[in-house]
């Protein structure tokens, strides 16, 4: 956990100076498939520093990005969740609902984006792990 709590931030610190599109969301998203409560946590506290440097209401983020990996949660039992068209899909509407929500610019190419990344790291790790087996 110690390892994912230090990616949160280094992630949150790069979304900050170098990308405005919601890089720590596709990073809860792809933690999401492994089903562990401190999951949570990690949006919390990605949240908090989210807002803290971007000088936002406190909370606002980590409500949005807890909210979103809750309802990935749900719809666990109802959807098949570990394949590529869930990610993209998943991926570009959390993305575009972050990106509305919080007010940026050029929404559709920023959820594109975010969507490309989570899918290229969902299947990077799904080969990886295929590859151990």
């Amino acid at each position: 956990m110690k390892f994912f709590l230090a990616l949160t931030f280094l992630i949150v610190i790069l979304s900050l100076f170098v990308a405005s599109w919601p890089i720590v969301l596709v990073l809860l998203i792809f933690l999401a498939f492994e089903r562990k409560t401190w999951i949570f946590f990690l949006a919390f506290f990605g949240g908090i520093i989210l807002d803290l440097m971007l000088f936002r209401f406190l909370g606002a983020t980590s409500l949005f990005l807890a909210a979103f990996i809750f309802l990935i949660f749900l719809y666990e039992n109802k959807f098949e969740i570990y394949t590529l068209p869930f990610v993209l899909i998943v991926s570009f509407v959390g993305s575009a609902l972050y990106l509305v929500i919080f007010g940026y610019n050029y929404i559709f190419q920023q959820a594109i984006v975010s969507s490309i990344i989570a899918v290229l790291l969902f299947a990077l790790c799904k080969n990886l792990q295929h590859k151990k087996v």
